[in-house]
């Protein structure tokens, strides 16, 4: 009986674990910043504060930087030399990419003091 019940608990917990999961997915997938206008692209965007943001916006041609607050969005400039970045740059690398070079990283690092260790 007490088998049971413990198995009953498990197959909740994994289900609960399962639900978040896929319920994140979708939501994720939703508010991934999906752009649908075609004349107005946010090619880059970065925060600078608390609730402040600078982004760089391209609308119909012109590349212009704004930035954001609380208070409002005001243009501070139009970019007319504007270099897009290079596709498959470092900030084209997945989280999992950068974590597994960062885990083989550590791993060198702790086998070559191991290896001095030794000698």
């Amino acid at each position: 009986m007490v088998v049971l019940k413990l198995l009953l608990y498990l197959f909740v917990l994994v289900l609960v674990l399962f639900l978040a999961y896929y319920t994140t997915k979708l939501v994720g997938r939703s508010a991934g910043g999906k752009q649908l206008g075609r004349s107005i692209r946010v090619l880059e965007r970065t925060g600078v504060g608390r609730d402040s943001w600078l982004m760089i916006v391209e609308v119909q041609g012109k590349v212009l930087l704004l930035g954001l607050s609380p208070a409002g969005i005001q243009q501070i400039t139009e970019l007319e030399d504007y270099v897009r970045p290079e596709e498959g740059g470092e900030g084209d690398k997945s989280f999992l990419d950068m974590l597994t070079k960062q885990m083989e990283d550590r791993q060198g690092v702790f086998h070559r003091q191991k290896n001095d260790r030794g000698k």
